[in-house]
């Protein structure tokens, strides 16, 4: 008889260190990751046991207001007053689970779905919701069956891996021409990379952050509390921030989180302020060299949706994705297929939710259509 555990609050060393035991577990399943989080957010910890009290699985998440954290402060107000009747449950790279065995694994399955209905119905969850860790393989039709039959949807995602036990060199010959020739191009113009050792380069990348925003439209406040957030994830270790800089000015940020082996790409951010900077191409192979020189196994590009079988989807999908699917397909790694698993409850509050988030959606999407990045010059790409 398998049996779950849901905790709000863990002894780090004991979670992430049992964590460690599973290749697949990456920064998003740490404590410190999911601990440090905004004042809307709460960790959840989940542990699987066997029969015998043996851990079998861990799954860690967290439970939002449902609120967008990036929307606009009118909207906000009015998905706050939604947010204190229904909640939102997210967990990214999970559940680790720990053994190999197809029959173990479905069990551990059937009772986390158990784990997170209860956790749902004590915390007024709308939406539960979470993506499988790109690299545990096992994920297969019966386990993704088993959540189908209790309600939650699949989206399938990719991401591509860089095998960094390979050698710098061949990693670099592995990487597109195109993408080599961009790194190349951005030292000639000498754009410059710094990693984000001190708390004033940390207000830089938050001032970063708002310009990119503004870009799409997106409101980023308060942002004391988020610079604050950040300071603490790097002086955990479990984050770092590089910036690049031409002519002085900061023209293009990157965060990557590291665990056990793994970096990942978590935010990209550009100013687009200089039209031909190539400041990201350049962020993306120093990440690459500077994980490989800190042991990392493994870099995830991060993901992207997947293209849809249906052609009618297609073009809609190639306007959102098609871009950003190249740009991390160019640095030559392998691409693995992950899932994005949604359950909607509470199909009144939910409709309420999408109601008031539509013009906010709207919103943003007038202003990143509209706006103008610099024009390309000589042919050569924006970064």
């Amino acid at each position: 008889m398998y049996k779950f555990k849901i905790t709000y609050d863990v002894n780090e060393n004991e979670w992430d260190s049992y964590l460690k035991n599973n290749p697949n577990s990456s920064f998003f399943q740490s404590v410190n990751f999911l601990k440090i989080q905004t004042e809307n957010k709460i960790p959840v910890f989940i542990y699987i046991f066997d029969q015998y009290n043996k851990i079998e699985c861990q799954l860690g998440l967290v439970i939002t207001k449902t609120y967008s954290p990036y929307s606009t402060k009118k909207l906000n107000k009015f998905t706050e007053l939604i947010s204190k009747f229904a909640n939102r449950a997210t967990w990214v790279s999970g559940p680790i689970i720990f053994s190999n065995n197809d029959e173990i694994r479905m069990k551990v399955i059937q009772t986390l779905i158990l784990a997170l209905e209860e956790l749902a119905v004590k915390n007024n969850l709308v939406i539960i919701d979470g993506y499988t860790p790109p690299t545990d393989l096992l994920v297969n039709k019966k386990y993704l069956n088993e959540f189908r039959i209790n309600g939650y949807n699949n989206e399938n995602f990719t991401t591509f891996i860089l095998d960094l036990n390979k050698s710098l060199e061949e990693i670099w010959n592995n990487v597109a021409k195109k993408a080599r020739n961009d790194v190349t191009r951005a030292k000639r113009r000498n754009v410059t990379v710094k990693e984000m050792k001190n708390y004033e380069d940390f207000i830089e990348f938050r001032k970063l952050m708002k310009i990119w925003g503004e870009t799409k439209g997106i409101d980023i406040s308060e942002q004391n509390k988020l610079i604050e957030k950040d300071w603490k994830l790097y002086q955990k270790g479990v984050q770092h921030f590089f910036l690049a800089f031409q002519e002085n000015e900061v023209i293009s940020g990157l965060r990557i989180g590291t665990f056990n082996g793994i970096a990942y790409t978590h935010q990209v951010l550009n100013t687009y302020s200089k039209s031909t900077s190539l400041g990201g191409s350049l962020l993306t192979w120093h990440a690459i060299e500077w994980s490989k020189n800190k042991n990392m196994r493994i870099y995830d590009l991060s993901g992207v949706k997947s293209e849809p079988k249906n052609s009618i989807e297609l073009e809609k999908h190639n306007e959102q994705w098609k871009g950003l699917t190249e740009y991390k397909k160019k640095w030559g790694g392998k691409e693995l297929e992950y899932h994005h698993l949604i359950k909607t409850r509470k199909s009144t509050m939910y409709k309420l939710f999408r109601l008031f988030s539509r013009p906010d959606f709207l919103y943003r999407e007038y202003k990143r259509k509209h706006f103008h990045k610099p024009l390309k010059q000589n042919g050569e790409n924006l970064t």
